[in-house]
């Protein structure tokens, strides 16, 4: 009777203590205390996580998770959460603002909505991440050098390729001239002239709808997308 209470207790112990991983991801937040919003639309899912923060004056939070392919609707509901949280949740260090973390898990979607997101991160001066186990492809890299601080952690992936669009069930046709150049501007604008020029060189190299120029942590670091922070 004995040993069977305490294989109870354990059981509900370990129920009541389990911790979600990071979308995506087989890292969990060590800090979290709650699912603030969890909001689904088609193939995208947007988690609103508040984890303990013992530097923010108010102890606590809030972090994105970005986990589907990004969409229409993904800039306007992320923009309208960042606002929210800037403008009710923001976490101060003093009276230091402290920039609100997006984790991101994309295998891709339009370019325009990439763009869009970009534009978004950078407004909200947004820290980006990609950790364990996540992919950030095609448009979701647009998002990810958009943002002010670019991260990457452990064996995460980004990949990018040069845009196109389906001419049938298998053929594609990649960019014009127009809109390689928006493609090649938007890079530099975000990375500067150095990295962006480079990165727009590799992207142009890929013209696949399944593959792309893919690299670690330790490259995107030598190439300059990531940020010290």
């Amino acid at each position: 009777m004995k040993n069977s209470f305490i294989l109870i207790l354990i059981f509900l112990l370990s129920n009541c203590s389990s911790t979600p991983n990071i979308a995506g991801s087989n890292y969990i937040w060590t800090n979290y205390k709650s699912t603030f919003r969890s909001i689904e639309v088609n193939n995208l899912k947007i988690n609103q996580v508040i984890v303990e923060d013992l530097k923010c004056n108010n102890k606590e939070r809030h972090i994105i998770e970005l986990n589907g392919i990004i969409n229409y609707d993904t800039s306007l509901i992320v923009e309208k959460i960042l606002s929210e949280i800037n403008s009710k949740y923001r976490c101060f260090y003093k009276s230091s603002p402290i920039v609100t973390v997006v984790t991101l898990n994309s295998k891709g979607g339009l370019l325009a909505d990439g763009y869009r997101m970009g534009e978004i991160f950078k407004k909200y001066g947004v820290h980006a991440k990609i950790t364990n186990n996540q992919v950030c492809m095609s448009s979701c890299s647009m998002a990810f050098i958009g943002a002010k601080f670019r991260s990457m952690n452990g064996n995460a992936k980004l990949m990018v390729h040069s845009p196109y669009r389906r001419t049938g069930y298998r053929t594609i046709e990649c960019i014009k001239n127009d809109q390689a150049n928006k493609l090649k501007k938007y890079y530099i604008s975000m990375l500067g002239e150095n990295t962006g020029s480079t990165l727009y060189d590799r992207t142009m190299k890929y013209c696949n709808a399944s593959d792309g120029w893919t690299i670690n942590k330790d490259a995107a670091d030598l190439f300059g997308i990531t940020t010290s922070q």
